[in-house]
């Protein structure tokens, strides 16, 4: 099935296409051998242990055991790096509710997978308000956009946009549920995110 060209939005395609060289000019110094030694795995492998990478994996791990499950996330609290809290997203929350059900649990409330959209769309976005540049140039912007998912000036705007569906009321929670997580976060706060 071919595109209708006289659909596509001269704007988001420039953006597109600015995106996707941006991309490609932050790749292209790299050859396979290189990406392979750069990864997690093997920076581990030959240069010792990664701080984040090493509380990252050690949280992984602790996911069935609760009391080592609590510990690691007071470890990754305790780090408060965006990029940790990038990796690890949601699953800082999954839990499961009073009836064994699978959840996600932060701040005295369960949600149920299916209607998790909201807290997503806030650990989404918790990086941002812990450090991380989280514009245009955000590497999983520039892909959603040279991919055609649309392009944004930041999460914030494709969270408003695509997350919370325009609808100002939504977006009001997320960015609640974000401001949240955050102080939680900068506060070091365990109980936050263990029911």
């Amino acid at each position: 099935m071919q595109a209708d060209l006289d659909r596509v939005d001269p704007e988001q395609q420039t953006q597109a296409i600015r995106a996707f060289d941006a991309l490609q000019l932050r790749c292209a110094p790299f050859i396979e051998e290189e990406y392979q030694r750069f990864s997690r795995h093997e920076l581990l492998k030959t240069t010792g242990p990664d701080i984040l990478a090493s509380a990252e994996q050690d949280f992984l791990a602790a996911a069935k055991n609760p009391a080592a499950r609590s510990r690691q996330i007071q470890r990754l609290l305790d780090l408060g790096d965006p990029l940790v809290f990038e990796d690890v997203g949601i699953k800082l929350s999954q839990t499961v509710d009073p009836s064994g059900a699978a959840a996600f649990y932060f701040d005295g409330v369960y949600y149920a997978p299916m209607e998790s959209g909201d807290l997503r769309a806030a650990y989404y976005l918790l990086p941002c308000g812990l450090g991380l540049s989280c514009d245009a140039a955000d590497p999983e912007l520039a892909i959603n956009c040279a991919a055609g998912g649309g392009c944004f000036a930041d999460r914030f705007a494709r969270v408003k946009a695509q997350m919370s569906d325009n609808d100002p009321a939504r977006y009001k929670r997320i960015l609640a549920l974000q401001r949240g997580l955050e102080s939680a976060v900068n506060a070091r706060d365990l109980s936050k995110f263990m029911p």
